[in-house]
């Protein structure tokens, strides 16, 4: 099954020059509590957020339908905020 496909967002990630997907996973399995990995194998790595959009590593671009108290209401890096 696909994934629908979003509309047209007139923005355009910087390019991720972080930590790679598997340093990351490395460094939450050193550091966090090992009943964390029970949601998930291998995490996805968001690294960039504007209005109701969140990005990976690789520039693919995902709804954020899991915004916390403040992203909820306006969004990430809302320009009037």
């Amino acid at each position: 099954m696909q994934a629908p496909a979003l509309p047209p967002f007139p923005f355009q990630p910087q390019p991720y020059t972080g930590p790679s997907p598997d340093e990351i996973l490395r460094l939450r399995k050193q550091f966090l509590n090992p009943g964390i990995f029970l949601y998930y194998k291998k995490p996805l790595t968001l690294v960039q957020g504007k209005l109701q959009y969140v990005w990976d590593e690789t520039g693919r671009r995902y709804l954020d339908a899991l915004g916390g108290i403040v992203t909820i209401s306006v969004g990430h890096c809302h320009p009037d905020v």
